[in-house]
């Protein structure tokens, strides 16, 4: 980390309710990173804007910082669940919305074995969109979102961008796996496309490790010419977006990302961190 991002690092954890509520107060509305927000705005757009809608952000932080919620609410006037295993995160985000009508908070940690209940228990199992950034077995938490009969009309799943098309990688879900902090986390874009496939989704956009899906119903009435493949999607989504520069901790990781199928196909099972027991790789 460089000076000046030590820096940042430590002035936000000294005063960072300040600077947040302060950039608020001067009209800060979207602190998502690397055009998360304006990736989900143009689908929305094209939807014809709509409004007041609900949604289920999983992974929230704290509603502001990161979060997809604040630009929903302050441009849509969207309303939603938000879940953050970190308390003190979600306080943060329930003080935030407190006032807001429509919004619910849990700390519970979402997994394929609860996805339905906890949904279910707040009240949205029938949301326009659904965000998922936990890390971690992402892709399972949105197989068992769908497989249980809930279909946004937009979902977005965080993917780990270190895993260009066509390789297929994802971590699934498993009680007594610990918390993820390898590389060795989350899905390939190219596992994300398949699921997608197969419950009537198509690729709308990448925003560097974002991946938006839109049901395949709106595909010919209104995004004719918007469906990617994800090599298309990588390239114009990532490699192309210099992110050497928003992504700097990927720069280690420069020769998975350059590297073939088989060659990084090589590489991931040397891994001493690599475990076949929860871990799909083709």
């Amino acid at each position: 980390m460089s000076l000046s991002r030590r820096i940042k690092s430590k002035a936000r954890d000294l005063v960072g309710d300040q600077i947040d509520s302060l950039q608020r107060a001067l009209g800060r509305k979207d602190k998502t990173y690397a055009g998360e927000f304006q990736a989900l705005s143009n689908i929305l757009n094209s939807l014809g804007s709509p409004k007041n809608f609900s949604f289920i952000d999983v992974g929230a932080g704290d509603g502001f910082n990161m979060s997809i919620a604040f630009p929903l609410f302050k441009y849509f006037g969207a309303h939603g669940l938000l879940l953050e295993p970190n308390q003190s995160q979600l306080n943060k985000a329930a003080s935030l919305y407190e006032k807001k009508a429509g919004f619910s908070f849990s700390s519970e940690f979402l997994t394929p074995k609860n996805s339905r209940n906890i949904l279910e228990s707040a009240g949205f199992l029938n949301p326009l969109y659904i965000k998922v950034d936990i890390d971690s077995f992402d892709l399972d938490v949105i197989r068992s979102i769908l497989a249980h009969s809930i279909r946004p009309k937009i979902y977005s799943v965080e993917i780990n961008e270190l895993f260009p098309p066509p390789v297929m990688f994802e971590v699934r879900y498993r009680e007594d796996v610990p918390e993820f902090r390898s590389p060795l986390r989350g899905c390939s874009l190219q596992s994300a496309y398949e699921l997608a496939g197969e419950y009537g989704y198509f690729l709308h956009s990448l925003a560097f490790n974002n991946a938006f899906f839109v049901s395949k119903e709106y595909l010919e009435t209104h995004f004719k010419n918007s469906q990617l493949d994800p090599t298309t999607a990588y390239l114009e989504g990532f490699l192309r977006q210099g992110w050497h520069t928003l992504f700097p901790w990927d720069i280690e990781f420069t020769n998975w990302i350059e590297s073939s199928s088989d060659d990084l196909n090589k590489i991931i099972r040397g891994l001493p961190e690599f475990n076949e027991s929860y871990m799909e790789l083709a």
